[in-house]
């Protein structure tokens, strides 16, 4: 393996691990810190970092103006929608099996894609989506039996209102292509995404204990701001310069095993045989997709294969 695409492997590496780790410190800051709160200063560091790393390596930020419209919706849906409910839904939910079940987006994407385009669905698509289902099944069935009447069902409807959040934002996205490059895109996004958290700041932040320890919220949201955010999308992105897309897919399907185990060795949740399992049959369903391609997709309305 060549210097290249050894320092494009471990970008990717780099990327999922910060980005399966950021639902541990969510998790741990959500006690002290109201969703909104953790959110706007989390996305607003981030854009200014990201338009920092454009100006040091002297990349325009500059948009056209038909393109401010298609970045605010995508700001608004994959961004402020998906991580306000992402973020809530750990009040009621161990950081393990939310990472678990956002690891199904993107089979929970193209089944939408299915629906929507009348696509031929193929036996190793059947497959793939049972291995999904039966991996959720397995997580909830964890779960349920102890922490149903405490408010675990919000918890789980939370969840899987980011997830149609994410559908839409990638319905979006294929909709409104930008011209300007990705990380300018995601700055931007990120950048519109925290001012529409700022009026939820006036009823939050009156409600924030000053006994805090300042100095621990402090890092973790710059851990969330700049690892978790920021950094990650930039390896993400320099990544796929050096690595094929059907081969960097492979690494996102580490991020629900990452915060499976990353929970377990940072929050102290349990490592049940379930828990396990769930994340091992979806990242397992995931990497059969990727590994399948175009071929688990016949054309729509049954007229030849994409």
């Amino acid at each position: 393996m060549n210097n290249k695409l050894l320092s494009g492997h471990i970008d990717l590496l780099v990327s999922a691990i910060l980005w399966g780790g950021s639902i541990v410190v969510l998790k741990n800051l959500i006690w002290d810190i109201p969703p909104m709160t953790i959110n706007f200063f989390r996305f607003f560091i981030a854009a200014l970092t990201l338009f920092f790393i454009a100006w040091h390596k002297k990349v325009s930020i500059k948009i056209e103006k038909k393109e401010i419209t298609p970045l605010v919706i995508k700001a608004l849906t994959g961004v402020s929608l998906y991580y306000f409910l992402e973020t809530l839904s750990l009040k009621y939910l161990e950081a393990s099996i939310v990472g678990i079940i956002l690891g199904i987006i993107p089979i929970f994407t193209l089944a939408v894609d299915i629906v929507l385009n009348g696509r031929r669905v193929k036996p190793f698509l059947v497959l793939s989506f049972g291995l999904s289902i039966l991996g959720i099944g397995l997580t909830v069935a964890d779960s349920l039996e102890t922490r149903y009447l405490n408010g675990s069902l919000l918890g789980y409807l939370l969840i899987f209102g980011s997830n149609c959040s994410w559908v839409f934002y990638t319905y979006i996205s294929k909709k409104y292509n930008s011209d300007c490059p990705n990380l300018i895109a995601i700055a931007y996004q990120m950048l519109f995404a925290s001012w529409a958290f700022i009026p939820g700041l006036f009823t939050e932040i009156p409600k924030i204990s000053l006994d805090l320890n300042w100095y621990m919220v402090s890092l973790q949201i710059i851990l969330l701001a700049l690892p978790s955010s920021a950094f990650a999308y930039y390896f993400y992105f320099r990544g796929l310069k050096k690595i094929d897309m059907s081969i960097a897919s492979l690494y996102l399907n580490l991020i629900p095993v990452i915060s499976l185990i990353s929970s377990c060795l940072f929050l102290g949740e349990k490592l049940t045989i379930f828990k396990t399992s769930g994340a091992l049959l979806v990242a397992l369903s995931l990497a059969s997709m990727v590994f399948a391609g175009n071929d688990i997709l016949g054309g729509k309305n049954g007229r030849g294969s994409v």
